[in-house]
């Protein structure tokens, strides 16, 4: 569309925010992924099983936590009852991140990347 002068507009070619975004994501991932890699190339055992011995750890002290909730009667008392119900929002929370991180997106993700492979080539 011409201007007051009678140029035409410049379009602006700057890649939008959902490719931004995404590049940014792309290179996340291939950070984690690339971590995970150096760290099974290290001889030292805890170095490379830190991460779920990490997530073991935090999955089993949550499960023992969850168990001492239920065994024991929290609710005499408001003020613990108001405690523990935000240690167990905050505990699940963690636990559904831990999972996310090891179960969650693997399979999307290859798919993913199977898919992209498949079209760089092409």
């Amino acid at each position: 569309m011409p201007d007051e002068n009678g140029q035409e507009a410049q379009v602006n070619s700057t890649p939008t925010d959902d490719t931004t975004s995404q590049a940014l994501d792309n290179a996340d991932r291939k950070d984690a992924r690339t971590r995970e890699q150096a760290a099974q190339e290290n001889k030292s055992w805890l170095y490379r099983n830190i991460n779920p011995v990490l997530a073991l750890t935090v999955l089993g002290l949550s499960f023992i936590f969850f168990f001492f909730v239920l065994r024991f009667d929290f609710t005499s008392d408001p003020t613990k009852k108001d405690v523990v119900i935000y240690l167990l929002g905050s505990v699940s929370t963690l636990v559904t991140m831990v999972c996310g991180y090891y179960f969650g997106s693997s399979k999307g993700s290859s798919d993913k990347s199977k898919a992209i492979e498949k079209n760089l080539n092409h």
